[in-house]
């Protein structure tokens, strides 16, 4: 017994000590359990084994019931999570792993609802302090929610709200820029070394260059960038390398591998690997990053990597997006099988259908022997006397009616992918007897009989559990040794049922009909008189006998710990170019200068002048061009799953809607989308797909016919999509690059509506 279970059992010895002693405690909590009302069933089970400590039932009933509510308590953390209660989530889900302690899935969940509730939380306290302008303070926050979550897309905005209060931050030095402004640079075939110049004067940085970075003439016209942006595009124009010695200077040198190895350092980092073998990872690294100072610590399950920073860094990312633990799932079966017996015996019968006859010396009694022996020879001189035996008759007039059950409950815990076998029955011996001149040998082996279960899941992200299930339920039905060599045979009887289920989480399936019908029918009668019409049953015996054997199967899944799968922020990595590894895209300083998140709530939606108007719901007029425009309701709650409709009306001959649909990723969760019957119609085959960017907030969505057709016409659904509503707010889903047409390949105008909704 684990320390938590005794301290668990103790702490309901002294709440119900001062309890009276009461018979139906476990009566009680039988009621209760079969309701589903595990926590009050837990503590009338707790009541019995404080009074009846000794009753080993009760004991197993209480931790059967506590892992049943635990169960129940991890299914509504799970369920409090995905609507973003999460402080709701936190109580369930402590609950859930006070009461097993083995089921880490609630761990593993427990930890995920307090990492998000403490993000929640910091991030409300980086707003107030950005709005009491404690720039610092936020900034500490902020930085304490990416430690955890980098990909944050709210913390990312409002770190980009800070930088106009900070310092440049390069390579891990924070440059003392004189100036935050914009810088325009504006050369023709100019020196190289005069525009670093010019740019020395804009930002106040000092640039010293390496005597062999090359004399050349440049041209460049940029406006309105920032220190970072003008120095990333002058880097990468002219091949240069860049270290920052202090905050005030900064050496360039040419990028070749001579210059490289100079100046750049590189720095050796040990990864601890909980869940994926080093030796895979190290073939994925070399892989994808072409690394070749590595090495695999395989007692430690550990790689250690030796290279520059910026390698380090997405070798890093690599890891945590592969380093994931398996999902596990416990099965819980019940075997049943039921067995009918009808016996009916009517009629006479003999107790032996033979008359025997014999020969015994006069006045002895003993039979003669055919077995030549002195003691019982016959002589000429010797009187014989004859015996004889008769059989007796016995009249049967009996049924016997049988029921059996026979109930096997086993639990099997099982990793992903991973075959479990449960064998509950016995192992019967089979002596085989062999001889070798006047030495005899016996060999005994063993045969498993009674119920055997194979079990192989694949457990899917969606919480679906595929299973290849084998069943065998077998018995002794007779057991002869052979005489002559002593061997013992065995005559099994064997039910076997393969198959392959897909279950949800909890979705119980039972398997039935393995049924087996024997009948025997047998008579025995006298010769002769038993074949006389009429009068032949009253020397025949008749015996008949049923038996019916039904097996059932019931499976019942539990997903104790899902996949830990990284999102998809976490799993896409930037790498920069196809020799010049970095964290981030090639010229990232001008992609951070806007996040795309910030720029959709700047400007809704990005309308192209050729085919789109965005029109009001009066302005769709009969009779004008086609109208594309999303449909749902206008008031949805915190949590709920939402779904929405793109539907297209007066549309003439359209053969492909290739568009995008913008939403704020802060305010909705993207769950999926599946193609509408518009463009199917008249059994039209299509081409469908779906892409979401959850970082940007925009849907992709290319939607065509195949083959010849002259495009679909009138009114109906394109798409349909669900989304998840997260927080509480006005948010509203708009339309971006979208595009009719026709068999021929041109655009057709259309008319787009974009959907606001509120989020109560």
């Amino acid at each position: 017994m684990t320390h938590f279970s005794r301290s668990f059992l103790l702490v309901l010895c002294l709440l119900f000590s001062a309890c009276a002693s009461h018979p139906t405690y476990y009566s009680k909590g039988d009621t209760l359990y079969t309701q589903g009302r595990y926590d009050e069933a837990l503590l009338e089970y707790a009541k019995a084994v404080i009074e009846e400590p000794d009753k080993h039932e009760y004991r197993t009933r209480l931790y059967e019931t506590k892992s049943k509510a635990a169960l129940v308590h991890f299914q509504k953390g799970k369920e409090r999570l995905a609507a973003g209660l999460y402080q709701e989530a936190v109580s369930e889900l402590i609950r859930a792993s006070m009461l097993d302690p083995s089921l880490e899935g609630a761990g593993q969940k427990l930890k995920e609802a307090q990492r998000l509730l403490q993000i929640d939380e910091d991030y409300r306290k980086a707003e107030e302090l950005i709005k009491k302008r404690k720039f610092d303070m936020a900034k500490n926050r902020l930085e304490k929610i990416l430690a955890v979550d980098p990909e944050n897309n709210r913390a990312l905005g409002l770190m980009e709200q800070l930088k106009r209060q900070r310092k440049v931050r390069l390579d891990g030095f924070e440059l003392d820029v004189i100036s935050t402004q914009p810088i325009t640079l504006k050369f023709k075939d100019a020196a190289l070394r005069d525009i670093f110049t010019v740019f020395s004067k804009l930002s106040g940085v000092n640039f010293i260059f390496d005597d062999e970075v090359p004399s050349r003439r440049v041209s460049i016209l940029l406006e309105k960038a920032t220190f970072s942006q003008a120095l990333e595009l002058l880097l990468k124009m002219n091949n240069l390398g860049k270290k920052v010695l202090n905050e005030k200077t900064i050496i360039l040198y040419p990028k070749n591998i001579e210059k490289v190895r100079q100046y750049e350092d590189q720095i050796i980092q040990i990864f601890y690997l909980s869940n994926v073998d080093a030796k895979k990872v190290l073939n994925l690294l070399r892989t994808m990053l072409q690394l070749k100072k590595i090495y695999v610590h395989e007692e430690l399950n550990a790689i250690v990597i030796r290279d520059q920073p910026e390698v380090i860094k997405l070798a890093q990312k690599v890891i945590a997006a592969s380093d994931r633990a398996d999902s596990e799932v416990v099965f819980d079966v019940e075997i049943v099988e039921v067995g009918h017996n009808d016996i009916v015996d009517l009629g006479p019968t003999l107790s032996t259908y033979s008359v025997g006859l014999g020969l015994s010396k006069e006045g002895t009694g003993n039979l003669v022997s055919d077995t030549l022996d002195g003691s019982n020879l016959i002589r000429p001189s010797n009187s014989l006397e004859m015996l004889y035996t008769l059989p007796r008759v016995v009249f049967d007039f009996a049924k016997t009616l049988g029921d059996s059950e026979i109930l096997a409950n086993p639990k099997i815990r099982v990793k992903n992918r991973e075959k479990a076998k449960v064998h509950i029955g016995s192992r019967e011996p089979v002596v085989t007897t062999s001889t070798n001149g006047d030495l005899t040998y016996s060999n005994v082996q063993y045969v498993d009989v009674g119920v055997k279960l194979d079990v192989e899941p694949t457990i899917q992200l969606d919480e679906t559990i595929v299973t290849k299930l084998g069943l065998e339920v077998s018995n002794v039905s007779s057991k002869e040794t052979v005489e002559e060599s002593g061997t013992t045979v065995l005559t099994i009887t064997t039910t076997n049922a393969q198959t392959t289920l897909t279950l949800k989480d909890g979705e119980q399936t039972i398997i039935g009909g393995l049924i087996r019908d024997d009948f025997k029918d047998g008579t025995k009668t006298i010769p002769v008189l038993g074949d006389i019409p009429g009068l032949g049953r009253l020397f025949s015996g008749k015996s008949t006998e049923k038996t019916k054997i039904e097996i059932l199967l019931s499976i019942t899944p539990h997903v104790v710990q899902s996949k830990d799968v990284p999102s998809p922020d976490v799993a896409t990595i930037w790498s920069g170019g196809e020799n010049d590894y970095q964290v981030g895209p090639s010229f990232g300083a001008f992609a951070e200068s806007v996040s795309p998140v910030r720029a959709q709530a700047a400007t809704p939606y990005v309308t192209e002048e050729r085919n789109i108007q965005e029109t009001s719901p009066a302005s769709a007029t009969a009779g004008g061009p086609p109208r594309l425009f999303i449909k749902g309701p206008a008031v949805i709650r915190q949590g709920d799953l939402v779904p929405l409709s793109v539907d297209l009306s007066q549309a003439d001959k359209v053969y492909g809607v290739p568009l995008q649909i913008v939403y704020d990723p802060d305010m909705l969760d993207f769950m999926g989308a599946e193609e509408g019957p518009f463009l199917g119609q008249n059994g039209q085959r299509t081409l469908f797909t779906s892409h979401a960017d959850g970082q940007s907030g925009r849907v992709h969505i290319a939607n065509s016919q195949l083959g010849k057709s002259s495009g679909a016409s009138g009114a109906g659904s394109l798409v349909k999509m669900v989304f998840r509503a997260r927080r509480q707010g006005q948010v509203r889903l708009v339309f971006d690059k979208v595009e009719l047409h026709d068999a021929e390949g041109r655009l057709l105008p259309v008319k787009t509506e974009g959907l606001s909704l509120r989020v109560d």
